[in-house]
């Protein structure tokens, strides 16, 4: 019996992983006033900061509906031949499309979807999850218990340059977006819950904070799953990755999996951010 994996371009894994493990990514679309792009078909995270650069303001990310999720659906079912379709989806506490999938999966046979709670490379491990599972020969059910039990155990965080983004977005006012930038407070962002909340406050250059950031997140958990960490960024210009990549080996990382966000996660948070996630035991 044939289990397809589907999921929303927010899950920012490797195209080569996706690939390999006949993941079917939907895209979310992008609009810049009435110019639709597709997320990491037509656009990319690079040309979103251009575009905002020369002056445009920040595009608006739209759900996909539940129209969109039954057609994908089907056509996962006709030219990929699954038997089973597991969909896990972008955190239902950031975005309706989740809903919007379990509303098509109630009209079709064997559908099933998942909250993964999460977004970014978060989302991605617990996919990558699934996919170990449904390769040990666990039926669906059981795929499904055992991926329920990661969700509350991924750990994800970022680590803002420029809170420019966040007040475009309409997220921190202008006064506090001047009192950051000449402070030089890089805030961190948590997912908790399946929903985004502001962390500790770093101050200092990037690369000093993010240092830092690292060293107090891993300590905070001490217990991590070393088999894999991510080590996520919207862009790397002034990112030290290298001396982070030999932090995350010297606490014993056994896989570090460099990734770009995609450009529906990078919209909200701007050139040079960058986080670590991982699944604590």
């Amino acid at each position: 019996m044939k289990i397809v994996i589907t999921s929303e371009s927010t899950c920012d894994l490797p195209k080569s992983y996706i690939e390999e493990n006949g993941i079917v990514i939907l895209p979310l679309a992008i609009n810049f006033g009435t110019e639709q792009h597709l997320d990491g078909v037509d656009i990319t995270t690079k040309d979103i900061f251009e575009k905002v650069e020369a002056g445009s303001p920040l595009p608006k990310t739209s759900a996909i509906s539940t129209y969109e999720y039954t057609e994908f659906f089907n056509k996962i079912k006709s030219e990929h031949n699954a038997d089973i379709i597991l969909h896990i989806g972008f955190s239902s506490g950031l975005s309706s499309t989740i809903q919007n999938a379990i509303s098509a999966s109630k009209e079709l046979e064997n559908v099933y979807v998942v909250d993964s709670k999460n977004l970014s490379s978060g989302h991605g491990l617990v996919i990558m999850t699934a996919v170990d599972l449904i390769k040990q020969g666990l039926s669906i059910d059981k795929v499904i218990e055992e991926v329920e039990k990661i969700v509350p155990k991924v750990r994800t965080s970022f680590v803002i340059n420029t809170m420019t983004y966040l007040n475009k977005g309409g997220r921190c006012s202008t006064i506090a977006m001047i009192a950051g930038s000449i402070l030089q407070i890089k805030p961190s962002i948590i997912v908790n819950d399946g929903k985004m909340i502001v962390g500790k406050k770093y101050r200092g250059p990037i690369n000093v904070c993010v240092k830092k950031y690292i060293e107090e997140t891993l300590s905070e958990y001490p217990d991590a799953r070393k088999d894999k960490i991510f080590l996520t960024y919207s862009s790397k210009e002034l990112l030290n990755i290298e001396e982070f990549k030999n932090i995350l080996k010297e606490r014993g990382f056994e896989n570090i999996i460099e990734t770009i966000a995609s450009p529906t996660i990078s919209t909200h948070c701007g050139p040079n951010t960058i986080g670590i996630l991982f699944i604590d035991k």
